[in-house]
């Protein structure tokens, strides 16, 4: 019998879990989940009233980590600070990530945020932005709600929101709603 070690994700949550089995699909965290982690704090940030220039160096630095090609969970921190557009702010939320498995800041904004805004971050067709316009303003807190204030023309009272908008956005809602729990 083998034994591994993996990480499981689930909401950007980083677990070290140990496996006793032979035939289990191994789950790492690579590049892509870190950078995702990354994302998504940016994003909460952003959701959350925090500076914009703060928001968008988490964005980029998604970018950046999202595509680099060495193994960042490799690396040590001069090696993470070296990367062009990584500070030392978010070199430590990475190497929290990596070391710790967690960033604490990332749990307290999940902890804050209403799970179904957290859910719509993932949906295309919303970013931060509009969906804080729509959590604060609407009160609205879930793709099910969202759906229905596009049904009844809310939307289209808020500003950046037009007809156009409004009956995109009830699309994209419609088949992520559909889709939700299939993939």
């Amino acid at each position: 019998m083998t034994i591994f070690y993996i990480y499981y994700s689930k909401h950007y949550k980083f677990k070290l879990l140990k496996i006793y089995s032979q035939n289990l699909r191994v789950y790492i965290m690579n590049n892509r989940h870190i950078a995702k982690s990354i994302q998504l704090l940016g994003q909460l940030m952003e959701l959350n009233g925090e500076n914009s220039f703060k928001t968008r160096s988490y964005s980029n630095a998604y970018r950046i980590l999202r595509n680099y090609s060495y193994p960042i969970k490799d690396m040590d921190r001069e090696e993470i600070l070296g990367i062009p557009g990584i500070g030392k702010s978010i070199l430590e939320k990475i190497y929290s990530l990596i070391s710790e498995n967690v960033i604490l800041e990332l749990e307290q904004y999940l902890d804050s945020t209403p799970k179904g805004i957290v859910d719509l971050l993932g949906m295309k067709g919303i970013g931060p932005k509009k969906l804080k316009l729509i959590w604060k303003e609407l009160e609205i807190e879930n793709a099910g709600e969202l759906l229905y204030a596009c049904k009844e023309n809310r939307l289209v009272d808020l500003k950046g929101f037009g007809q156009k908008t409004q009956k995109s956005l009830e699309k994209q809602l419609e088949y992520f709603l559909a889709s939700k729990g299939k993939f």
